[in-house]
């Protein structure tokens, strides 16, 4: 069984700075793991419009929305939940962190958004990835 790491984070700004950053760790280990680039080479398109609809309707039909425990944060690494081998919390960091692995994994250059709409707390985080110089949003959770 694999072992989860459990750390406080708290609330405020620092907290989201702390998620955010802890997703870029992940993300950025896990596009190397033969699991991801497997799946990613399967979804790669004729450009990177298409590979980008590819991925992102990957995501939305394979990976069911479920949301953390009321005052806990969890985000699991991309390539254990694209392995299945835990998917208890699919909130929007984890949608986004798979989406992000399988869109970096065929080169495609990505940032993350986060949306509070109540001071000093993390609500909400997006994806937008780069195509032809233009960042183009992408949400999982609201599969737009």
């Amino acid at each position: 069984m694999m072992k989860r790491k459990i750390r406080e984070i708290g609330i405020g700004d620092e907290a989201i700075d702390i998620t955010v950053s802890n997703m870029w760790r992940l993300i950025n280990r896990d596009v190397t793991s033969d699991t991801v680039k497997n799946i990613a080479e399967k979804l790669k398109g004729k450009n990177d419009l298409e590979t980008i609809k590819n991925c992102f309707n990957y995501v939305i039909k394979n990976f069911r929305y479920r949301p953390d425990p009321e005052g806990i944060e969890h985000f699991t690494a991309p390539k254990y939940l694209l392995e299945r081998k835990f998917d208890k919390y699919l909130d929007c960091d984890d949608l986004v962190g798979i989406l992000a692995v399988l869109l970096k994994a065929n080169g495609i250059e990505v940032r993350l958004k986060t949306i509070a709409w109540r001071r000093y707390e993390y609500t909400h985080i997006i994806i937008e990835a780069k195509l032809n110089n233009m960042w183009i949003p992408l949400d999982p959770v609201m599969k737009k």
